[in-house]
């Protein structure tokens, strides 16, 4: 075990080691933190696919550029679900969904309003998440992770 300098913890001085626990601390509780943001093996394409199947629309027409509420919401929940549960940027979402990254921005702002507001929105909201569950869940027991 080394501290933040590359040291060994039986190096470090006794009375030093506050210091060393303050720092193992915040490391720890970092991690705890982080996690949750990462915990899912989630691809775009997967997300963009799910919001599909909940919003019953072609992947094309999420794609194109109309802006049609029918079209336009999915997005949004396609542009927060894909900063929720992957590590990508916004320029990289931006990329998936043929956006710039400042529309994803405010998509995924929109989104947390929609939530809040929209008792439709997050229903099938709450559907895309239960599909990815699923896919999770099969990806888990096909390799056996669970």
């Amino acid at each position: 075990m080394t501290d933040f300098g590359g040291r060994r913890v039986t190096d470090f001085p006794l009375e030093r080691l506050p210091e060393l626990l303050r720092g193992v601390a915040d490391q720890i509780e970092e991690l705890a933190v982080k996690p949750s943001r990462f915990m899912l093996p989630m691809s775009l394409g997967k997300i963009r696919s799910s919001v599909c199947e909940a919003w019953d629309v072609s992947e094309i027409a999420l794609l194109s550029n109309r802006r049609s509420t029918e079209i336009v919401h999915p997005r949004f929940a396609g542009y927060r679900l894909s900063k929720e549960l992957t590590p990508c940027s916004f320029a990289m979402i931006g990329n998936s969904f043929k956006r710039d990254h400042t529309t994803i921005i405010y998509g995924v702002d929109r989104a947390k309003a929609l939530l809040k507001e929209s008792p439709d929105f997050r229903e099938r909201y709450n559907k895309c998440l239960s599909i990815l569950s699923d896919d999770v869940r099969e990806l888990h027991e096909r390799y056996r992770l669970i």
